[in-house]
């Protein structure tokens, strides 16, 4: 009765890029655990599946990020034209004066018109500034973008750090200035014995 052949590559791999155990695949081979565990070390096995499993995790994170960047990018491009609107609405000099105004035709049937009147709909102004603010705030939010308030607070920051440190390299050098010893002699002949 021969040896009986096994197929090494086939196992190999099947320990690299799976997460069966050495016991598990040798029984599941009809291997012995020694002889697996020879192979195993052999041919780096464990070293291979750790590359594997570091190269399967980085292109999932990838592609993680590829599918969060293209969601945030569709966003943002909406939320530009949201503003992009917004500013043209602006632009129109009569926008704020166009009512849309409903008038019954008879049995309970009604027809939509747009008037423009002298009165500004200050209720449309409002909505709109809210709806730009919101816009803009998305917009800064999706750059990482401080709003001015916060960028003046982020400076105020700097500016308080910068002094504490300052504050503290002065009492630092006080500090070590204030242990600092002298000996003064009256004349040459005090320094014998002395070295620096």
């Amino acid at each position: 009765m021969g040896r009986r052949q096994f197929d090494w590559e086939k196992i190999k791999t099947e320990y690299v890029t799976g997460d069966i155990s050495l016991r598990d695949l040798a029984k599941k081979n009809g291997v012995s655990m020694n002889t697996i565990s020879k192979y195993c070390k052999k041919e780096g096995w464990v070293k291979a599946r750790e590359e594997y499993c570091a190269r399967v995790s980085k292109k999932a994170v990838q592609k993680s990020c590829d599918k969060r960047a293209n969601e945030l990018s569709k966003v943002l491009d909406a939320s530009f034209k949201i503003r992009d609107t917004i500013y043209s609405a602006v632009d129109d000099p009569k926008q704020f004066n166009r009512y849309l105004v409903q008038y019954g035709q008879g049995k309970g049937e009604f027809d939509t018109e747009e008037r423009v009147y002298e009165k500004v709909d200050t209720k449309a102004i409002r909505e709109m500034t809210q709806a730009l603010k919101a816009v803009e705030g998305l917009i800064r939010s999706l750059n990482n973008l401080p709003t001015p308030a916060e960028q003046q607070r982020l400076d105020l920051e700097r500016q308080k750090f910068e002094l504490e440190k300052e504050k503290w390299e002065r009492e630092k050098a006080e500090m070590s200035s204030a242990h600092e010893v002298r000996v003064v002699f009256d004349t040459d002949d005090d320094l014998e014995g002395w070295t620096e």
